[in-house]
């Protein structure tokens, strides 16, 4: 077997959806299936890993290029390529476009796989439309193969009759877990350069977008400051409310209780500093930071929306975003122990979660398909 596979759905900014793809890249057998990209941006994350790995990037024009020239490009880009490719592999959060997968059956990809990343719709009631339309008509149509991340996320992908064939399958939003296992010499010397002393620290992992409600955290933290003045937030990933958050700080007098550290590339250490992960998000797919925190032992915190199929370890709390952050912070205070931070990273390494099994998994996929086209 030595196959190419054509992935869509890159952005510029590491969020969930780029660092699930690229846990899979870093540990599929590329002597047997390669991974190259497509996409209309003009930068996309981890380009020069993909290029080390021995991935192509391809770019083509967005639709803000114009329609005509927008469809040019994608329909000259598989004209040429598409017989390169035993698959096409789509990633997306909503069903708003299905260009790729319309061109690649036209030009003669067989295998089109269509993944969920998320469970609701979070951009306008237009866009839900869409979604509902190309849902009941267009992905049957044009995917062969229907992924995704959560039970929930296949059910806002597809209807009815598709999850219950066996072309659906939940593909484990894994993580490699040996990368977050508890270190305390790393906990003190990123305490150090972080400078956060012997602070009670929350924090949390991904993009600053108003779904994951970074705001509702400074929230919490203002409410714990006041029965633990030693607390702070860390807050890492990159996004359009950098600024805001930021002035909201500074507007409740407690900027130097929160960092904001930006995108990073050593979050695994970063984790180890902290003693409380929060996700108290407005929804999620299944959200590998929070399957990245179990991994490096961490309390967690979630809202109750959030799939309990990520949840591996009994230190999961789930609670309603309704109840207020008093509540979640009373919670946090009282509930919050020492934990044995080993122990919970053993539990996630030996569940569905750990790369190295979920890779072997998806190489088996792969090679089914390969199969399915030999016998066709």
């Amino acid at each position: 077997m030595n196959e190419e596979v054509l992935i869509v759905g890159l952005s510029e900014i590491v969020g969930g959806t780029e660092t699930f793809l690229m846990n899979y890249y870093r540990k599929i057998n590329r002597e047997h299936i390669q991974f190259d990209f497509l996409t209309n941006k003009e930068h996309i994350a981890f380009e020069d890993e993909i290029r080390q790995l021995g991935g192509k990037i391809y770019k083509v024009l967005s639709p803000k290029a114009g329609y005509i020239k927008y469809k040019k490009s994608i329909r000259n880009f598989f004209e040429i390529h598409a017989k390169e490719y035993l698959a096409i592999w789509m990633n997306t959060s909503i069903l708003i476009n299905l260009d790729y997968l319309k061109y690649a059956k036209k030009y003669g990809i067989k295998s089109r796989i269509l993944h969920s990343h998320t469970s609701r719709n979070f951009k306008g009631p237009l866009f839900g439309f869409l979604h509902f339309i190309n849902k009941k008509i267009s992905v049957k149509k044009y995917a062969t193969d229907y992924w995704a991340c959560a039970t929930a996320a296949g059910k806002w992908f597809y209807t009815e009759d598709l999850l219950r064939t066996d072309s659906f399958c939940v593909i484990s939003n894994a993580i490699d877990v040996d990368k977050y296992k508890y270190n305390e010499s790393i906990r003190q010397l990123y305490r150090e350069q972080l400078d956060l002393g012997d602070a009670f620290v929350l924090g949390t992992v991904g993009r600053l977008i108003p779904l994951k409600n970074h705001s509702f955290m400074i929230d919490i933290l203002a409410e714990i400051l006041k029965k633990r003045e030693n607390s702070c937030l860390v807050l890492v990933g990159d996004g359009e409310l950098f600024d805001a958050l930021k002035e909201k700080a500074n507007h409740m007098g407690i900027a130097d209780k929160v960092k904001l550290l930006g995108s990073r590339q050593d979050v695994p250490q970063i984790l180890q500093t902290m003693d409380v992960f929060l996700l108290p998000s407005e929804f999620e797919g299944l959200p590998l930071s929070l399957l990245e925190a179990q991994a490096a032992g961490l309390v967690c915190y979630a809202s109750d929306v959030i799939t309990d199929e990520v949840k591996v370890t009994s230190e999961v709390n789930y609670l309603p975003l309704e109840s207020g952050a008093k509540k979640w912070a009373d919670t946090i205070l009282e509930k919050t122990n020492n934990v044995d931070r080993i122990q919970l990273y053993e539990e996630v390494k030996q569940s569905r979660f750990d790369i190295i099994g979920a890779t072997r998994d998806l190489e088996q996929k792969f090679l089914k398909m390969e199969q399915r086209e030999n016998e066709s």
